[in-house]
């Protein structure tokens, strides 16, 4: 145990360093994502309610 703690200490301040840089990455990466995300759920969305717009004419015919 205690080696692996040893190992992961690094020196602290570069490591905080890569975290800063690492956490920016990972909210621009998850900011992209959710702006797809959100494309896609409209889409879907929109696809649901013209299916759902169909349905009752299909019915009525």
């Amino acid at each position: 145990m205690k080696q692996s703690l040893s190992l992961s200490e690094t020196p602290k301040p570069i490591q905080s360093l890569r975290n800063l840089k690492l956490s920016q990455k990972s909210q621009k990466k998850s900011q992209r994502l959710s702006q797809k995300f959100q494309k896609q759920k409209s889409q879907k969305s929109r696809k649901k309610s013209q299916r759902l717009s169909q349905k009752p004419q299909k019915q009525k015919i």
